[in-house]
Formats: structure tokens, C-alpha cells, sequence
């Protein structure tokens, strides 16, 4: 028998070479296990139909099985895990790490807390960032996002959080603006943290909070608008910054503040400010501040004192209008401007000089319950208001220092029968006297410039008066009602303005000066026992009703005249002729009218 036809078990074998055969042949791991799952032997041939056993066969269908659950589950893990984590839910350290997308220590922190963003409206800005419209969640405190899908949250709209019932608010440092009405009307709300880097905050963002006890302005913010927390009754502290330049109309009116604070950059304070704080005790006012507005401090019933820094320039009117507390004034000694009625009806005590003095020799408010005052020898003008409403002075003397008597000044002082006004006088303010119903004779100033309108209305015991050549014109309402008024000299002007001296019902006859170019309407109204006038050449227009319900019986047009108003002469029961030159405008007009 030869080699070749011997069986295979009979041939020689050499069992150190067939192992390291073996091992050369033998596939690697990887490679052996993918030919055994795609179900070929290890050295990659196809194994024979019946060498297949079902063991192989199911072994391999739970692989597969596996193998895309594990795909399935990882998948879900990489996008379900930042969100668990932001809610507050599980927490997995390594997988927080893993998907926080390099947050920090900060972020990954305010997250933990932060209202789920599905409980919020919002819009994309152009810049791509997002700002909140409105919250649609049941959650009283809320913790407002960082970021919505990816995108900074940076503002809050107008009326977002309007009258929501929500307790608190927190803000995270992105957002840089909060629109106007914000937060209004939310009644519950206590507390509310502000960003630093906030550098908007609306109008009436905070109006009507009325459970508010506190709030801190960040340093990135230079105004306070107006409304912004007026009617938040409990607000009690408020914490304004170095950077805040100025303190809106009503910002704080009608809130709870007890004291408060100015920082250096303040230059100004709106209408109203802290209008009707009714328990602001203290206010500290730094140098820096140069305008208080109108009726900043107004019924501020509980402020105890008004010290004012060298800086302030400008004391609106009404600034601090019945304070009924006050008892210091000091301070204010580069005070230029003193508004209408700055002190009016404060319960200043009665010292022995009693007069508010400020600035260069400003009088701004006599508090005093004499009944002759010596104006002090120091004041320049009489404020606005300074004496208003007084009824005991019977008698104020006005020394020769003083150029100006504002408007009010003495308003409604209706005991005061004598005045003394000095040489240097040049003006007198709208409603200097008004209302003086004591004050029989006054002599004005031969200097005398300008009048306010009715200066001297209703002083009803008035009986003379004699205006100078300096007075061009003679203001509207002026000596209106003055009803004891007989003797009435006119000199130089130019003007007698609308209803100056309408209803002196004891007047009786008046000569203009050649100088005077218009009366207007109803200058002389109401006088009924004006029998006698006397107009010159130069009058150019008369307005309407300047005579009626006079007692003239005959009147000379002038030729000058070519405007004469209707019913000039309405309700003149005895004026029998009206007298004009042929052919001129005042002819044609009486003709016209049945003269």
C-alpha cells in the first residue's frame, strides 16, 4: 500500500508542530466572537447545516436583543439626564458631569433650583437670547430660568408677572432688563432679588406689591423710574446705591418706607418721590443732590427734620407740603430756586425768629403766630408761599433788601391790614396778596416792573392804589374784586389786561393815560357805579365786555381806535350816546351797534 492511499488516522503525527500551527492560525478575540455571532467557524469557514446547534443559534438572538437595548438606553441617558438634573430629580454625579456642557460650580447650583422652564412664556430677541413674557406655572416662589432650549434668558417683559400670585422671585444674573409693569399688582409677593447685573427697571415695575418688606437696587442701575414702587405699603427698606442718579416721579409714594437713604450720585428726585409716606421718619440726604422736586416729601406726616446739603439748588414747589411733623429746616445755603408753597401747612414750631431763611437771602417760609413781623434785614426775595394762609400777622414790614415778592406769597393772610413794601421792590408774583381781606391801603414802589395776575384780587377792603410809570401793564384779574376800591391812578401803561379790575363795584370814574393802546376784555366788568371814563388818543382796541355792567351814561371813542370787541357796553342801562369822530372805524362800529 502505498503513502498516498493510507487513511488519515494512520499518518504519523507530530504534536509540537500542530500546536504551534494552531496557535498561529488561531483568530483574535474580537474576530473570533464577531465569526461566531455571523455563525462561521474561528478560522472563518462555513461550518456544515448539521454541525449548527440551536444552543449557538439563541445565544445569539439574545445578543442581538442586548446589544440594542444597550444602544437604546445609552441614547436616552444622554438626553433625558440634564434634564432630570434640572429639575431637581435623580442626581448622578458622573453623568452630571458628563452632560452638564461645562457648566460651572454656579450654574449647575442655581439650576438645581430654578422653576422648570415650562412654566414660562417667552419670545427669542433678535440678539438670540429670551425674554420672559409670562408665567404660566402654580409655583408661589419662583426661581426664574437661566436659559430656555439652549438660550439666555436676559429680560422680563412688559406686565409678565402682572397681579400673579406669586410670594418671591429670584432673578439670575443675566437678565439686564425688567420691562414696565413687570411685577405690578402683585400683592403677595415679599420678596424679589434683582440681579447684578440688572441696568433697566420699568416704570410701575413693582406697583401695588403690597407685601414687599425690602428691596436692594444693584449697582448697575442710575435711575429709579416713576411708579416703580408706589402703594407698596410694607415696604419698609430700600436700599438704593452709589450710581442711582435719579429717584422718578411717585416712585416710592404711598409705601411703607420709615427712613431712607441718598447716595452721593443722586442729583434729583421726581414729583412726588416719596409722596404720602406717611411713617418716613428720617432721609439722609448726601451732598451731590441739587434738585427736589415737586411735592417730593409732600404729606410726609412723620418727617422730623428737612436738613439740606449745600448742594441743593432747587426746592420744588409743594416739596414738602403739610409735614405736619417737621421741626428743623437747616441747611441749603446755595438753595437758588424755592417752588410755590415749599412749606405750606408744616407744623414748624414758633421760634423766636420763626423764618425759614435759605440760600442768598431767600425767605422761604415764616411759621411764626406774631402779629407784627420784621422781616429778617438778610432776605433779598419773599418765596412763594412764605407767608401763605397765616391768619394772625396783621402787620409785616419788608426791609429795603428785599427786589422780589413771589407768587402766593402772602396769599389768604386775612388779617393783615398794612405792608410796607421797600423802594427796591420790582416784582410782585401772581396772587401776592390774593385774598387779603384786611389789607386797606398798600403804596407801590415807584420802581415797581411787573405784576403777577390778580395780585391783589379779593382784597376787599383795598381803597386805593396808584401804579407807577415803570409798570407797563397791568395783569389780568389784578385788583379784581376789590370791592372798596375808589381811588385808582394809572400812569404809564400801556396795557390793562383782562378783568384787572372787574367787579370794584365802589369804583366811580377813571382817566386812562395817553400811553394806554389796549384794554381787553372785561378789564372794568361788574363796576357798577363806574359812571365816568375817560379815554385818550393812542387807545387802539378795546375787548369785548371792557364796560359792561357799568354805570356810564356817555363814552368818547377816540379816532385811534380800529378794534372794538361785542357787547362792550352790555347790560349799560343808562348809557345814552356813544360818542366818535365821523367816518372813522369807531363810527361805523356805533352805528352799527345802535349808537
Amino acid at each position: 500500500m502505498t503513502e498516498q492511499n493510507l487513511p488519515e488516522r494512520d499518518l504519523p503525527i507530530d504534536s509540537e508542530s500542530t500546536e504551534r500551527e494552531t496557535n498561529e492560525k488561531k483568530p483574535a478575540g474580537l474576530l473570533r466572537f464577531w465569526r461566531w455571532f455571523c455563525g462561521k467557524n474561528p478560522d472563518g469557514s462555513t461550518p456544515k447545516p448539521v454541525v449548527q446547534s440551536k444552543k449557538r443559534t439563541f445565544l445569539r438572538y439574545v445578543a442581538v436583543i442586548l446589544a440594542f437595548f444597550a444602544i437604546a438606553g445609552l441614547a436616552t441617558a444622554a438626553y433625558q439626564i440634564p434634564k432630570i438634573a434640572e429639575e431637581g430629580g435623580v442626581q448622578i454625579p458622573w453623568l452630571e458631569t458628563l452632560f452638564s456642557e461645562d457648566k460651572t460650580d454656579e450654574e449647575l447650583a442655581y439650576d438645581k433650583i430654578a422653576t422648570h422652564p415650562s412654566a414660562f412664556a417667552y419670545r427669542v430677541k433678535e440678539d438670540g437670547t429670551v425674554a420672559l413674557c409670562g408665567y404660566l406655572g402654580f409655583d408661589a416662589d419662583v426661581v426664574l430660568p437661566r436659559q430656555i432650549d439652549g438660550k439666555t434668558v436676559t429680560s422680563i417683559d412688559d406686565g409678565a408677572f402682572a397681579m400673579e400670585d406669586v410670594k418671591s422671585v429670584v432673578l439670575y444674573k443675566t437678565v439686564t432688563q425688567i420691562g414696565d409693569n413687570a411685577f405690578y399688582g402683585c400683592k403677595n409677593l415679599t420678596s424679589a432679588v434683582l440681579p447684578k447685573g440688572l441696568t433697566t427697571l420699568g416704570k410701575n415695575a413693582f406697583y401695588g406689591c403690597e407685601a414687599l418688606t425690602e428691596i436692594t437696587i444693584p449697582e448697575t442701575v442710575t435711575e429709579i423710574p416713576d411708579n416703580a414702587f408706589r402703594q407698596c405699603i410694607n415696604l419698609k427698606k430700600a436700599y438704593l446705591p452709589e450710581g442711582v442718579t435719579k429717584i422718578g416721579n411717585y416712585a416710592f409714594a404711598e409705601s411703607g418706607l420709615t427712613e431712607i437713604t441718598f447716595p452721593e450720585t443722586l442729583r434729583e428726585t421726581g414729583v412726588g418721590a416719596f409722596y404720602s409716606c406717611s411713617n418716613l421718619k428720617t432721609v439722609q440726604m448726601q451732598e451731590g443732590i441739587r434738585t427736589i422736586g415737586e411735592e417730593t416729601f409732600a404729606y410726609c406726616t412723620s418727617l422730623s427734620a428737612a436738613i439740606l446739603p449745600d448742594s441743593v439748588k432747587v426746592l420744588g414747589s409743594r416739596a414738602f407740603l403739610r409735614c405736619t411733623g417737621l421741626t428743623e429746616v437747616s441747611g441749603g445755603s446755595n438753595v437758588e430756586t424755592v417752588g410755590e408753597g415749599c412749606f405750606s401747612n408744616a407744623a414748624l414750631p414758633d421760634g423766636s425768629n420763626a423764618q425759614i431763611i435759605l440760600g442768598d437771602g431767600l425767605l422761604v417760609k415764616y411759621f411764626g403766630s406774631k402779629i407784627t413781623v420784621a422781616v429778617d434785614d438778610d432776605v433779598k426775595i419773599v418765596c412763594n408761599g412764605a407767608f401763605e394762609g397765616n391768619t394772625t400777622v396783621t402787620m409785616v414790614q419788608i426791609p429795603s433788601s428785599v427786589t422780589a415778592i413771589e407768587d402766593r406769597a402772602f396769599r389768604n393772610c386775612t388779617a393783615l391790614s398794612s405792608v410796607l413794601l421797600p423802594s427796591a421792590l420790582t416784582h410782585i408774583g401772581a396772587e401776592a396778596f390774593f385774598g387779603c381781606v384786611s389789607l386797606s391801603g398798600v403804596l407801590i414802589p415807584t420802581g415797581l416792573v411787573s405784576m403777577g395776575e390778580s395780585a391783589f384780587a379779593n382784597c376787599r377792603s383795598l381803597k386805593g392804589i396808584s401804579l407807577p410809570e415803570t409798570l407797563e401793564e397791568v395783569p389780568s384779574n389784578a385788583f379784581a374784586r376789590c370791592t372798596d376800591l375808589i381811588d385808582l391812578e394809572l400812569k404809564g401803561q400801556t396795557k390793562i389786561g383782562a378783568g384787572a379790575f372787574a367787579n370794584c363795584t365802589r369804583l366811580e370814574w377813571i382817566v386812562f393815560p395817553y400811553t394806554v393802546k389796549a384794554i381787553e376784555s372785561n378789564a372794568f366788568s361788574g363796576c357798577t357805579m363806574l359812571y365816568l371814563v375817560t379815554l385818550r388818543p393812542g387807545l387802539i382796541s378795546v375787548g369785548d365786555g371792557a364796560f359792561s355792567a357799568t354805570a356810564l351814561k356817555t363814552i368818547t371813542l377816540p379816532a385811534t381806535v380800529n378794534d372794538l370787541g361785542e357787547n362792550l357796553f352790555e347790560d349799560c342801562t343808562q348809557l345814552k350816546a356813544v360818542y366818535t369822530t365821523r367816518g372813522t372805524y369807531a363810527d361805523t362800529w356805533a352805528t352799527e351797534h345802535g349808537y
